[in-house]
């Protein structure tokens, strides 16, 4: 695996450094910390960067990447150059605030990064992803749990798949998608659950049965046409990720 963490030097992307050296322990993966400076104060971020990499309490080498430019554009383009298999990084404070530089680079990289994306938030607690809520909302499910399959089974993990049900709709609809799931999944992964969950909203739907569920990761995948488009909405994400102590695992559909 090569691991891509983009780093701001807070005490948050340390809490995402040590998520992925937590999620990825054994021999042979290399993690990349990659920092994207401004170009007056280059000199200085690369100190800095160094420094930063000096707190860290771990004997794992890493390769080092810095750039200038925008910073979500910068991460796609060195998730490419790089082969990166993810992409890592903290989140703090909220999305939508106009100081919180990487809250917003979080918000341009959501559905718009083709690397699968880990956001870690700032009250993260370390959990091995033992139980993943998948919300999806069955479009194109046969080829996105591919890629959900692929990372859950690293970790021998639950895949709980969450379709929200509007309040108006009667459940039986969806009797008919249900055991055509059943039947997709049965061969492909054998810790897949399946839940119709009725709500009045796909946020209050999610937000709900999160709750109830205490998951250790919530996954999503965006494409053109997805119902959970909107959720990627910088002011959506945020709601989303009210449960500060949730890792959320972006997938995005090449188009």
């Amino acid at each position: 695996m090569r691991i891509l963490l983009p780093v701001d030097f807070s005490s948050n992307s340390r809490v995402a450094v040590y998520y992925a050296l937590e999620l990825f322990p054994q021999e042979g993966n290399t993690f990349i910390l990659f920092h994207c400076a401004k170009p007056e104060t280059e000199e200085a971020e690369k100190k800095q960067f160094d420094e930063f990499i000096a707190t860290l309490s771990t004997d794992q080498t890493f390769e080092t990447l810095t750039a200038t430019g925008v910073t979500a554009e910068e991460i796609k383009l060195c998730a490419l150059e790089t082969r990166a298999d993810i992409v890592i990084l903290g989140r703090h404070g909220k999305l939508n605030n106009p100081e919180n530089v990487f809250g917003k680079t979080i918000s341009a990289l959501m559905g718009n990064i083709e690397t699968p994306l880990i956001v870690v938030p700032e009250a993260h607690r370390s959990n091995m992803p033992r139980k993943i809520i998948y919300a999806s909302d069955l479009t194109n499910i046969n080829e996105e749990l591919k890629g959900i399959i692929r990372f859950a089974k690293r970790f021998d993990a639950l895949i709980h798949i969450l379709h929200i049900v509007p309040e108006e709709l009667e459940d039986q609809t969806f009797d008919e998608e249900q055991r055509n799931l059943q039947m997709i999944t049965r061969n492909l992964y054998p810790k897949i659950k399946f839940t119709p969950f009725t709500s009045t909203g796909i946020i209050e739907g999610i937000d709900e049965f999160v709750k109830c569920e205490y998951p250790d990761l919530l996954a999503f995948y965006k494409h053109p046409g997805n119902l959970l488009q909107t959720l990627w909405d910088m002011a959506l994400a945020e709601k989303v990720s009210m449960h500060n102590h949730l890792p959320v695992l972006l997938f995005r559909k090449e188009e």
